[in-house]
């Protein structure tokens, strides 16, 4: 299975919203997700995009207006590293 799309299913199954998004006409795709509100649209600020180069993640994401990444080379630690700065509220 391709490893963004074993992202895409865990984090789907966990409440986060996914989808790819293709960047420009270059053929490169990302994956784009966030955390939707009550009217099923992304949270401002909530959002986050992970891409896969050379067998590492890239996720980038903003804080406070800063545009913030991060790169992991093992999926879970990626998981793990989204749960925590991007809980899902209850």
């Amino acid at each position: 299975m391709n490893e963004l799309k074993y992202i895409q299913k865990i984090l789907k199954s966990e409440g986060y919203y996914c989808e790819y998004k293709q960047i420009g006409n270059t053929s490169e795709k990302i994956l784009f997700c966030g955390i939707k509100d009550n009217t099923f649209v992304v949270k401002l600020g909530r959002e986050f995009y992970i891409r896969m180069t050379d067998n590492k993640y890239n996720i980038q994401y903003a804080d406070s207006q800063l545009g913030l990444e991060k790169d992991f080379t093992d999926p879970d630690e990626l998981l793990k590293f989204v749960r925590q700065v991007f809980p899902i509220e209850e």
